[in-house]
């Protein structure tokens, strides 16, 4: 796919991708806003939003990274969850509406996020 001078090496995912920087610092860009990432930092990115990690490398930090495919293959199509999911309809139906408009892909992570992933997830 062609994108617009100025956008090369950005990418797009057919899920919804969550990166948490556990340590070290890292450029991310995102819908063409370049973010200084710093440890205990998350970010949001919806199916097909362009972002990139780094610029152009990302340095040393532990990262986590995972996508969750909602079935979307076009960026207009209703996103369907996975079965593993455990909320509510009306729940799950105010979360999709709050990702898919969602404008700011960088947060802070509470003490709870931080936990979850790094207790959680194996270190090498």
């Amino acid at each position: 796919m062609a994108h617009p001078i100025g956008v090369k090496n950005l990418i797009e995912n057919e899920g919804i991708e969550i990166i948490f920087l556990e340590t070290g610092t890292m450029v991310f860009t995102a819908d063409g806003t370049q973010y200084n990432l710093r440890a205990g930092q998350f970010t949001i990115t919806r199916p097909w939003q362009l972002h990139k990690l780094g610029a152009p490398n990302i340095g040393p930090g532990i990262l986590y990274w995972l996508i969750l495919d909602v079935g979307v293959r076009r960026s207009h199509q209703k996103w369907h969850w996975p079965n593993w999911i455990m909320l509510t309809k009306e729940d799950l139906a105010d979360f999709t509406q709050k990702l898919r408009h969602n404008e700011n892909p960088v947060w802070n992570a509470t003490p709870a996020i931080v936990e979850s992933f790094s207790q959680n997830w194996p270190s090498s």
